[in-house]
């Protein structure tokens, strides 16, 4: 595993305890950062999360020149 999946698990395991404890604040502190930060990584978790449902239906359609068979 790469430094950078290694980096990604982490913020993603972040994110799962937060939701798990509902509580942000605690989260981050057990995690040891800052809530701003915490909202960063969320912000971007989300964003990347919209990016692949919007390519996950586009591929779903498949290419809007393919041929439609009746």
């Amino acid at each position: 595993m790469s430094t950078r999946e290694k980096l990604i698990k982490a913020r993603l395991g972040m994110v799962a305890l937060a939701e798990e404890l509902r509580n942000i604040s605690l989260a981050c502190w057990r995690a040891g950062i800052s809530r701003s930060h915490f909202y960063e990584i969320k912000d971007a978790f989300e964003r990347c999360l919209r990016e692949c449902r919007r390519i996950r239906t586009r591929a779903q359609w498949g290419s809007p020149r393919a041929a439609v068979s009746t």
